[in-house]
């Protein structure tokens, strides 16, 4: 935990995000994200496979690339869930924009 805190600390957003499947993939296995799109103060990150969808873990999962992103210094970030699994979509999408 208190690796991943120093980690982001001295990381960019967009490495945050390049980084995120891999992060991710340790806490939920089997699962697979990756980072689809990078704007100069945005990103689109897609989980493209998942055993059991959950809305309660997408939330969750947003909530940590939200910390994740204040801890690089990120301001007034915003994500958000544009496609779900558990809504039936082929994967889920989130998007991500910062100040």
């Amino acid at each position: 935990k208190r690796f991943y805190r120093i980690f982001l600390r001295f990381g960019s957003p967009h490495f945050m995000i390049k980084r995120a499947s891999t992060i991710f993939s340790l806490y939920y296995n089997p699962s697979k994200m990756v980072g689809i799109k990078e704007g100069q103060k945005s990103g689109i990150m897609k989980i493209v496979e998942f055993p059991e969808p959950d809305e309660l873990i997408e939330f969750r999962v947003c909530g940590w690339i939200e910390r994740a992103l204040e801890l690089t210094k990120c301001k007034n970030p915003v994500v958000k869930i544009a496609k779900s699994l558990t809504r039936g979509d082929e994967y889920t999408e989130i998007s991500v924009k910062w100040d």
